[in-house]
Formats: structure tokens, C-alpha cells, sequence
């Protein structure tokens, strides 16, 4: 989770940032996300309720994998100057005046 995070929702905020309506893309993206995973999970319970293997589950999780990566690949390729920048808290540069006894 911590690999693909950052970068996945670097290209998700980037974007959101260039849309008209932040809110609506952000409202739209999350539905879309909730409607695959449901999807996904659905037809896993299916297989599972079929007697099928769970490999088939597993298989299937990796197709959502690739799906993210192809898309994620495709985004960066369009957009090479946009990266993961590292957090800075913005305390660490300026030192603040602490309380006296």
C-alpha cells in the first residue's frame, strides 16, 4: 500500500486540481473506485459460492491490478513532469516561541 498510494493519488489530485469542480471529480472518481471494488467482490462471492477455487478470486484481483497500473502508466506518460514530492512539515523550517513557566 505504501508503493502505490503516493503515486496513484498524486495522478487523482493532479487531475482533480485541473477539473472544473473539484468536489464533483473527487465525488465522481470515489464512486467509480466503490463501484469496481463492489463489482470485483461480487463476482468473487459468486465464484466462492459456485465451489469454484479461490484462485479464480485471486485471478480476478489482478486483473484490477493491472487495470490501475495500465492506467496509472498511461496517465505519467501524458504527464512526465508531474512526481511524488516527499512531505515537508512546515514547522521543521521555523522554530516557534515555547511557553514559560
Amino acid at each position: 500500500s505504501c508503493l502505490y498510494v503516493p503515486t496513484l493519488m498524486t495522478a487523482v489530485y493532479n487531475q482533480a486540481k485541473r477539473s472544473p469542480c473539484v468536489l464533483r471529480f473527487h465525488i465522481a472518481s470515489e464512486g467509480g473506485w466503490d463501484i469496481g471494488v463492489s463489482t470485483a467482490l461480487s463476482l468473487d462471492a459468486l465464484i466462492t459460492w459456485q465451489g469454484l477455487s479461490l484462485g479464480y478470486g485471486i485471478a480476478l484481483a489482478l486483473v484490477g491490478a493491472a487495470a490501475v497500473f495500465v492506467t496509472a502508466r498511461r496517465y505519467y506518460r501524458a504527464h512526465p513532469t508531474e512526481q511524488v514530492e516527499p512531505h515537508q512539515p512546515e514547522f521543521a523550517s521555523q522554530p516557534t516561541e515555547t511557553a514559560r513557566i
